[in-house]
């Protein structure tokens, strides 16, 4: 069809040329072959007059062209110039909408924001609130995004987007910290029975103190077959919550079993907790020969404090000096006000020092100890006592 009304345009009849390049794109669109139809839609906006009568509908057909190959630039450009002229269009809606995806796709949440809430009737409607939900989340704002995703469920409870819609209220409340209302909105019958919506559910009720609960959820959605990640989260959530539970050495193995590097630290501080000091010593040691290997890298304060602290509980003294020594170097500012190269917490400092003092003590260097101790009396978090 499209070659046909391309033979159309090479003909002398040219009050035939404007038609006939339309319905080219028309049909180079239904080929979808958008580049084409693109470059025939606008060619009939570059009529001017002749091509008046197609104008709404090769903008139209502009705006969608733009959005199925995926330019999510031209998308916009497209839409905002069909709004522009056509405000008042029953389509308008649907053109809105697409603005507001493409502007959140571009990393643009405030002008999605605007477009989607211009979307007040038709078809679009459901979407529209759907995706005004995730741009005021990626402004920031999770408790207003909570709230637009429960306003969806009012309107549409059984709507398309419902179970989703439910999960992310949720997500969000605990983004939060609203962990009564999130675990309110993940029992509800919307929400999905998913790994995923599992592990939501375990972090709402484990911020809600209801850590039994919590693993119960956590060990649920590990018994749906989540993915390598899901599956790593959830084994971290699980170890947390029988950290709380005080089962040391059963949350040891869940966060091994999981892998990452919050995890591997968690596993070293219960393994400590419990008494099992050489596990935390390999496990914390295997940390810094990993992912907090270098300066600044996460869990590098913490693995050097546990580290050192295993070593310390074993009578490893010197060795225990090694790491401490790294953590307070790394804890100075650099040279023309540059932060340190690793942050490190007012309290774990004042204990590294401690630590380090008791370590020249058992090494008989009173001097250096008696300094050391002297500096950690004069910092009142000196003798804070507080989880590795």
């Amino acid at each position: 069809a499209a070659k046909a009304f391309a033979a159309v345009r090479s003909t002398d009849a040219e009050y035939l040329h404007v038609p006939s390049t339309y319905l080219m794109a028309e049909a180079l669109f239904r080929q979808e072959s958008y580049v084409e139809a693109a470059e025939a839609y606008s060619a009939v906006l570059e009529a001017g007059e002749a091509g008046s009568e197609y104008e709404r509908d090769a903008r139209y057909g502009l705006v969608w062209s733009a959005w199925k190959r995926g330019d999510r630039v031209a998308t916009i450009a497209a839409a905002e110039s069909f709004l522009a002229t056509h405000a008042k269009d029953d389509q308008a809606g649907e053109i809105a909408f697409l603005c507001g995806e493409a502007q959140l796709e571009s990393d643009r949440p405030e002008e999605a924001l605007r477009w989607y809430e211009t979307v007040r009737e038709g078809d679009y409607v459901e979407g529209a609130l759907r995706g005004a939900a995730f741009a005021v989340a990626a402004l920031g704002d999770n408790l207003g995004s909570a709230e637009r995703f429960q306003a969806y469920l009012e309107r549409f409870p059984k709507g398309r987007f419902a179970a989703e819609a439910a999960l992310q209220c949720g997500v969000q409340l605990v983004r939060a910290e609203r962990f009564n209302q999130a675990v309110s909105v993940l029992l509800r019958p919307e929400a999905p029975q998913s790994a995923v919506a599992d592990y939501w559910r375990s972090a709402a009720l484990a911020g809600s103190g209801e850590h039994e609960r919590a693993l119960a959820a956590a060990l649920e959605g590990l018994d749906k077959e989540p993915d390598e990640a899901l599956e790593a989260q959830l084994r971290t959530a699980a170890g947390d919550a029988l950290f709380e539970l005080g089962r040391g050495e059963e949350a040891a193995r869940f966060y091994e079993q999981s892998g990452n590097a919050y995890a591997v630290h968690a596993a070293a501080v219960a393994r400590l907790n419990a008494g099992d000091v050489e596990e935390a010593e390999r496990l914390a040691r295997a940390l810094l020969a990993g992912e907090a290997g270098t300066a600044g890298a996460p869990y590098r304060a913490q693995a050097l404090t546990t580290h050192a602290e295993a070593l310390f509980r074993l009578e490893r003294y010197t060795d225990a000096e090694l790491p401490l020594r790294t953590l307070l170097a790394e804890a100075q500012p650099g040279g023309d006000g540059e932060p340190p190269a690793t942050q490190v917490d007012s309290a774990v400092h004042a204990r590294a020092v401690s630590r380090l003092a008791w370590c020249r003590w058992y090494a008989d260097d009173m001097e250096l100890a008696g300094t050391l101790f002297a500096n950690v009396a004069e910092n009142p978090d000196a003798g804070a006592e507080e989880r590795v």
